[in-house]
């Protein structure tokens, strides 16, 4: 009986301290694009990825990890002025953009990344409420 007690007052102490979440739009970020004389290489939506930020290219990204695959991770490097939430790293987002070819040098790194310019049309940042 104790064991079932502490197990409860466990799972309860973990509910009630991982706090919830709610999402926040983010307007589109279309004030400038990255490669607009390139044609799209892929498109994407309502996919979910992380803000980064590149510190070698002073660049903000959203990664995306490839589902069904354990080493495969798409970067888009976001251009233009971006807003506010998507300028912080760590966020979760879903967004909905076109992917186009990049043509800097990307930093080194593991194998399986793929640099690309990315033109979000939508995006969600999930906020967790502390």
């Amino acid at each position: 009986m104790k064991t079932i007690f502490s197990c409860c007052l466990l799972s309860g102490l973990l509910f009630a301290s991982s706090g919830c979440q709610k999402c926040e739009e983010a307007p589109a970020v279309t004030s400038e694009s990255c490669a607009s004389d390139k044609q799209p290489v892929k498109t994407v939506t309502n996919v979910e990825g992380t803000i980064g930020f590149e510190p070698a290219l002073q660049q903000y990204y959203v990664r995306r990890v490839i589902p069904g695959t354990y080493d495969s991770v798409d970067f888009g490097m976001l251009c233009g002025t971006l807003p506010t939430n998507l300028q912080r790293v760590g966020n979760q987002v879903l967004f909905s953009g076109t992917y186009k070819p990049y043509d800097k040098q990307p930093p080194l790194g593991p194998a399986g990344r793929t640099f690309y310019y990315l033109e979000v049309t939508k995006a969600l940042v999930q906020k967790k409420d502390e």
